[in-house]
């Protein structure tokens, strides 16, 4: 018995996804520190109080949900009203088969609280359309693969190295992808359903170029640590805690090394929803895609001089 897989994706994702980045602020998402200065000059006194408000921000993957069930989805203000057409009994009702151990103490609190964030949100960003266009053919062609593919492979394939084997409580596993995550993933453990945004690199807008993906596995390895992590994880799966004994490095030290090698797609986590501590190997499929994008870029792109 394995789960099954969905790809869905419609802009109102990425809007409240965006606004979710430029909450967090972290520096490894690969929008350029100007972005997030732009975003911090634009947005409202009230929306950076608000946004202070750390529990809330928490139960975004329930609001990605409803978004999910909604059937109106071609403007924010579609959505709004859908959400606010419903009781809290009734949005209960939706979320039960999906709320945890943590839920919203407040469900109309979590509705206004969400609602006034993505309308504040909204009056400041816009998405380019090439950006959404290219987010849709993605979703497209990842629905067309997955009517092929083993799930846990599909799954591998389109989180760059997250293995997500088959439990008896897992039963849906839904693919989003997006922009404004890369080169991240962020998984929303939802009871019986996993909803992951899958990470979308915007492309090379010239073959002279390297592509911003070809230059994260470039950068994985130009470090000798990183180099002797992947040695340690050629012959079997080691957990964090196993890798980090042996690198002699301290968690945080040894985090920042592992998301590297990660989002470059030369390892990969074996996870068991979350029931068991993730293991680490070494990812063959990201070696013969370094090794294709190499010879791709230096031979079939290369110029006369």
């Amino acid at each position: 018995m394995t789960y099954q897989t969905e790809v869905d994706f419609h802009p109102l994702y990425e809007l409240a996804l965006s606004m979710t980045v430029f909450t967090h602020k972290k520096s490894h998402y690969d929008l350029d520190k100007q972005w997030f200065e732009t975003m911090e000059a634009k947005v409202s006194p009230s929306f950076k109080e608000k946004t202070k408000d750390e529990e809330k921000l928490e139960y975004i993957g329930y609001l990605m949900i409803l978004m999910w069930k909604c059937p109106k989805k071609n403007s924010l203000s579609e959505f709004l009203q859908w959400f606010h057409e419903f009781s809290v009994g009734e949005i209960y009702e939706m979320l039960i088969p999906y709320l945890g151990e943590q839920q919203p103490k407040d469900l109309g609190a979590f509705r206004d609280f969400y609602s006034e964030l993505l309308v504040s949100w909204n009056d400041v960003y816009s998405m380019e359309e090439k950006k959404i266009n290219l987010l849709a053919d993605m979703a497209s062609f990842l629905k067309e693969k997955s009517q092929t593919m083993d799930p846990v492979d599909f799954v591998e394939n389109c989180t760059n190295g997250i293995r997500i084997f088959p439990m008896e409580d897992l039963h849906h596993v839904i693919l989003v992808p997006s922009y404004h995550m890369a080169p991240l993933n962020r998984i929303y453990d939802l009871n019986h359903t996993l909803f992951v945004h899958i990470p979308i690199d915007q492309p090379s807008e010239s073959s002279m170029i390297p592509s911003i993906s070809f230059m994260r596995k470039t950068k994985a390895l130009a470090d000798a640590k990183r180099l002797r992590i992947l040695q340690y994880l050629s012959d079997e799966p080691k957990t964090f805690t196993e890798i980090g004994k042996e690198m002699k490095l301290s968690k945080s030290n040894l985090h920042y090394h592992l998301t590297l090698l990660r989002t470059a797609g030369l390892v990969r986590i074996t996870n068991y929803k979350f029931k068991q501590p993730d293991k680490y190997e070494t990812r063959p499929l990201g070696f013969s895609a370094l090794k294709e994008d190499i010879e791709s870029y230096v031979f079939e792109n290369r110029v006369k001089f």
